[in-house]
């Protein structure tokens, strides 16, 4: 589904450790449980920093996780779509963060469309 506003990203990019990203795709179909965190609402954050080199890693910590990521938080990248049909990531207050809302924690978004 092609973004409505031309100045979003089509794709984002959810990091996490090794064993989580391990746990969202071995499910059928895909998903992520939300956590605790709840910096802007609970549910399924997402940025739109790529993953190019240890610069953008660095920016990734500084402004998804505040400095304080480590290597194993970092470890793996989720390529998402910002919209699908019926979900869209929505931005939040800091410019590089976006976010499908819960209601709760531990409520579960689907991803089978929108991981790429």
């Amino acid at each position: 589904m092609p973004c409505s506003d031309p100045q979003a990203p089509d794709r984002l990019y959810h990091y996490c450790s090794e064993r989580a990203a391990a746990d969202i795709v071995a499910e059928e179909p895909p998903y992520f449980v939300s956590g605790g965190g709840s910096h802007h609402g609970w549910g399924m954050y997402a940025t739109d920093i790529e993953p190019v080199d240890a610069d953008s890693m660095a920016e990734v910590s500084t402004s998804c996780f505040l400095g304080g990521a480590t290597l194993a938080d970092l470890s793996c990248v989720l390529v998402v779509r910002r919209a699908s049909e019926g979900q869209s990531f929505r931005e939040t207050s800091n410019p590089h963060e976006w976010i499908i809302d819960c209601a709760a924690p531990l409520e579960l978004v689907w991803l089978a469309q929108i991981l790429q």
